[in-house]
């Protein structure tokens, strides 16, 4: 059996989509496949505000900007 993905709003990382035949749409599969090739448990699910892509486990991002850029700033 497959991982369970909770559907919460901690979990949920896209905005919402109204149709199944929009743009919007693919852009959740793409996600979707995005996220299965590393391996990390996702999922699109209809809810009252649409759909929605939802994944399991925070997504690591480096907060600090150490650019060269930045420093000059």
């Amino acid at each position: 059996m497959g991982q369970m993905v909770k559907i919460c709003e901690e979990n949920r990382f896209s905005t919402f989509v109204k149709s199944k035949k929009s743009e919007g749409y693919r852009d959740l599969e793409r996600w979707q496949r995005w996220f299965a090739e590393r391996g990390i448990p996702s999922i699109i699910a209809s809810t009252p505000s649409g759909y929605a892509l939802y994944r399991n486990g925070l997504i690591q991002v480096d907060i600090h900007d150490d650019s060269p850029a930045r420093a000059a700033a």
